[in-house]
């Protein structure tokens, strides 16, 4: 049995990634529910150079898992979705996105839904 997903239930959390590791607005999933999935992200990169993104899922500021480097040409953009879900974040955890190569800024805008 799936759960049907209505549009009501789905949020965007975004930030402008730089060289310092910051938290996605939206990024913590309350610890009253199940986990997040994100389902759809846009990364964009505004710099005139290649740069790279990493993303890190946490507790509190504890790194429980890291998601490998995402690079992106000069001004170039992704953008991937999956209904199922491209990443899962647990109850009381974060995400967060820093700039690993070059310096962008890269934009990123991720969809989800909390279960």
């Amino acid at each position: 049995m799936t759960k049907e997903i209505r549009p009501e239930d789905c949020f965007e959390m975004e930030l402008a990634a730089t060289t310092t590791k910051a938290k996605l607005s939206n990024g913590d999933v309350p610890s009253n529910k199940f986990a997040r999935k994100v389902y759809s992200y846009l990364l964009s990169n505004k710099g005139s150079t290649t740069a790279g993104i990493t993303f890190t899922i946490e507790k509190d500021t504890t790194v429980v898992r890291t998601i490998p480097e995402i690079t992106l040409g000069a001004y170039g953009s992704i953008d991937e979705q999956n209904e199922l879900g491209l990443i899962t974040i647990p109850a009381g955890h974060n995400i967060k996105a820093q700039v690993t190569t070059g310096s962008g800024p890269i934009s990123v805008i991720m969809r989800a839904y909390d279960l």
